[in-house]
Protein backbone atom coordinates (compact mmCIF):
# COMPACT_ATOMS: atom_id res chain seq x y z
CA UNK A 1 0.00 0.00 0.00
CA UNK A 2 2.88 2.37 0.57
CA UNK A 3 3.81 2.37 -3.12
CA UNK A 4 0.27 3.22 -4.21
CA UNK A 5 -0.09 6.04 -1.69
CA UNK A 6 3.18 7.70 -2.80
CA UNK A 7 2.17 7.54 -6.50
CA UNK A 8 -0.87 9.69 -5.80
CA UNK A 9 1.34 12.51 -4.51
CA UNK A 10 3.62 12.71 -7.57
CA UNK A 11 1.30 14.69 -9.88
CA UNK A 12 0.63 17.30 -7.20
CA UNK A 13 4.34 17.81 -6.56
CA UNK A 14 5.20 18.09 -10.26
CA UNK A 15 2.41 20.54 -10.84
CA UNK A 16 3.48 22.63 -7.86
CA UNK A 17 7.09 22.72 -9.08
CA UNK A 18 5.97 23.82 -12.54
CA UNK A 19 3.92 26.69 -11.13
CA UNK A 20 6.89 28.06 -9.17
CA UNK A 21 9.29 28.22 -12.14
CA UNK A 22 9.49 31.56 -13.94
CA UNK A 23 7.91 31.78 -17.36
CA UNK A 24 10.10 32.00 -20.45
CA UNK A 25 9.71 35.55 -21.74
CA UNK A 26 12.26 35.56 -24.61
CA UNK A 27 12.63 32.96 -27.36
CA UNK A 28 15.63 30.69 -27.07
CA UNK A 29 18.25 31.90 -29.56
CA UNK A 30 21.36 29.92 -30.36
CA UNK A 31 24.38 31.73 -31.75
CA UNK A 32 25.12 30.90 -35.37
CA UNK A 33 28.79 29.95 -35.63
CA UNK A 34 28.84 28.49 -39.14
CA UNK A 35 28.23 30.22 -42.42
CA UNK A 36 25.21 29.02 -44.35
CA UNK A 37 26.05 26.36 -46.92
CA UNK A 38 25.56 27.09 -50.61
CA UNK A 39 22.51 25.51 -52.23
CA UNK A 40 22.83 21.94 -53.46
CA UNK A 41 23.00 21.42 -57.20
CA UNK A 42 21.76 18.19 -58.76
CA UNK A 43 23.44 17.21 -62.04
CA UNK A 44 22.66 14.41 -64.47
CA UNK A 45 25.06 13.45 -67.26
CA UNK A 46 24.93 10.73 -69.88
CA UNK A 47 28.15 9.29 -71.30
CA UNK A 48 28.48 8.11 -74.92
CA UNK A 49 28.43 4.46 -73.77
CA UNK A 50 24.97 4.96 -72.22
CA UNK A 51 26.07 5.27 -68.59
CA UNK A 52 23.95 7.81 -66.71
CA UNK A 53 25.59 9.66 -63.84
CA UNK A 54 23.62 11.62 -61.25
CA UNK A 55 25.49 13.65 -58.67
CA UNK A 56 24.62 15.92 -55.78
CA UNK A 57 27.00 18.13 -53.82
CA UNK A 58 25.94 17.81 -50.19
CA UNK A 59 28.98 19.45 -48.53
CA UNK A 60 29.20 16.42 -46.27
CA UNK A 61 32.47 14.83 -45.13
CA UNK A 62 30.94 11.48 -46.14
CA UNK A 63 30.47 10.41 -49.74
CA UNK A 64 28.15 7.73 -51.03
CA UNK A 65 28.14 6.07 -54.42
CA UNK A 66 25.39 3.91 -55.85
CA UNK A 67 25.65 1.87 -59.02
CA UNK A 68 22.35 0.61 -60.39
CA UNK A 69 22.72 -2.37 -62.73
CA UNK A 70 19.80 -3.53 -64.84
CA UNK A 71 20.17 -7.09 -63.60
CA UNK A 72 17.11 -7.99 -61.59
CA UNK A 73 15.12 -11.20 -61.58
CA UNK A 74 12.83 -9.74 -64.23
CA UNK A 75 15.53 -10.31 -66.86
CA UNK A 76 16.14 -13.96 -65.97
CA UNK A 77 15.00 -16.81 -68.17
CA UNK A 78 14.09 -20.34 -67.17
CA UNK A 79 17.66 -21.46 -67.93
CA UNK A 80 19.35 -18.90 -65.65
CA UNK A 81 16.70 -18.48 -62.97
CA UNK A 82 18.21 -17.25 -59.67
CA UNK A 83 21.42 -15.85 -61.15
CA UNK A 84 20.74 -12.29 -59.92
CA UNK A 85 20.28 -13.66 -56.40
CA UNK A 86 23.60 -15.52 -56.56
CA UNK A 87 25.36 -12.43 -57.99
CA UNK A 88 24.13 -10.42 -55.02
CA UNK A 89 25.40 -13.04 -52.58
CA UNK A 90 28.73 -13.32 -54.43
CA UNK A 91 29.48 -9.60 -54.31
CA UNK A 92 31.91 -9.96 -51.41
CA UNK A 93 33.92 -12.79 -52.98
CA UNK A 94 37.30 -12.65 -54.69
CA UNK A 95 37.71 -10.48 -57.78
CA UNK A 96 40.46 -10.40 -60.41
CA UNK A 97 41.95 -7.34 -58.68
CA UNK A 98 41.65 -8.34 -55.02
CA UNK A 99 40.87 -11.27 -52.76
CA UNK A 100 37.78 -11.25 -50.57
CA UNK A 101 40.03 -10.68 -47.56
CA UNK A 102 41.77 -7.72 -49.24
CA UNK A 103 38.44 -6.13 -50.15
CA UNK A 104 37.15 -6.49 -46.60
CA UNK A 105 40.33 -5.15 -44.99
CA UNK A 106 40.72 -2.37 -47.55
CA UNK A 107 37.19 -1.11 -46.96
CA UNK A 108 37.73 -1.26 -43.21
CA UNK A 109 40.97 0.72 -43.55
CA UNK A 110 39.11 3.40 -45.50
CA UNK A 111 36.34 3.49 -42.93
CA UNK A 112 34.01 2.54 -45.73
CA UNK A 113 31.15 0.17 -46.34
CA UNK A 114 29.85 -1.81 -49.28
CA UNK A 115 26.42 -3.34 -49.63
CA UNK A 116 24.50 -5.00 -52.42
CA UNK A 117 20.74 -5.15 -52.70
CA UNK A 118 18.57 -6.46 -55.47
CA UNK A 119 15.02 -6.08 -56.60
CA UNK A 120 12.97 -7.32 -59.48
CA UNK A 121 14.39 -4.58 -61.72
CA UNK A 122 17.93 -3.81 -60.53
CA UNK A 123 20.93 -4.86 -58.52
CA UNK A 124 22.30 -1.91 -56.54
CA UNK A 125 25.88 -1.67 -55.33
CA UNK A 126 26.19 1.01 -52.65
CA UNK A 127 29.47 2.16 -51.14
CA UNK A 128 30.35 4.96 -48.78
CA UNK A 129 33.41 6.40 -47.05
CA UNK A 130 35.04 9.66 -46.03
CA UNK A 131 35.20 12.16 -48.87
CA UNK A 132 39.02 12.12 -48.99
CA UNK A 133 39.13 8.35 -49.66
CA UNK A 134 36.59 8.15 -52.47
CA UNK A 135 39.19 7.35 -55.17
CA UNK A 136 40.35 4.25 -53.30
CA UNK A 137 36.75 3.23 -52.72
CA UNK A 138 36.07 3.42 -56.46
CA UNK A 139 38.83 0.88 -57.11
CA UNK A 140 37.16 -1.67 -54.84
CA UNK A 141 33.71 -0.89 -56.22
CA UNK A 142 34.80 -1.31 -59.85
CA UNK A 143 36.44 -4.64 -59.03
CA UNK A 144 33.35 -5.93 -57.23
CA UNK A 145 31.02 -4.93 -60.07
CA UNK A 146 33.02 -5.74 -63.19
CA UNK A 147 35.81 -8.17 -62.32
CA UNK A 148 34.37 -10.95 -60.21
CA UNK A 149 36.42 -14.14 -60.24
CA UNK A 150 34.11 -17.01 -59.40
CA UNK A 151 36.31 -19.56 -57.67
CA UNK A 152 34.64 -22.98 -57.29
CA UNK A 153 35.24 -23.30 -53.53
CA UNK A 154 33.78 -19.84 -52.86
CA UNK A 155 30.74 -20.38 -55.07
CA UNK A 156 30.04 -23.78 -53.50
CA UNK A 157 29.97 -22.02 -50.12
CA UNK A 158 27.03 -19.95 -51.36
CA UNK A 159 24.84 -23.04 -51.70
CA UNK A 160 23.84 -23.05 -48.04
CA UNK A 161 23.02 -19.32 -48.14
CA UNK A 162 20.84 -19.79 -51.22
CA UNK A 163 18.98 -22.66 -49.51
CA UNK A 164 18.34 -20.54 -46.41
CA UNK A 165 17.09 -17.62 -48.51
CA UNK A 166 14.85 -19.94 -50.53
CA UNK A 167 13.32 -21.44 -47.38
CA UNK A 168 12.76 -17.97 -45.95
CA UNK A 169 11.08 -16.85 -49.18
CA UNK A 170 8.71 -19.81 -49.03
CA UNK A 171 7.70 -18.92 -45.46
CA UNK A 172 7.22 -15.19 -46.05
CA UNK A 173 4.88 -14.30 -48.91
CA UNK A 174 6.25 -10.74 -49.03
CA UNK A 175 9.74 -12.02 -49.88
CA UNK A 176 8.69 -14.76 -52.27
CA UNK A 177 6.88 -12.50 -54.71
Amino acid sequence: MRGIRSLHNIPKRCYAAARRSPALTEPLALPSLAKPLPPQHFQVSKLPNGLVIASLESNSPLSSVGVFVKAGSRYETVENQGVSHVLRLAANLTTKGASAFKICRGLEALGGSLSVTSSRETTVYTAGCMRDNIDSLFEYLVNVITAQDFRPWEVSGLTSRVKIDKALAQQCPQIGR
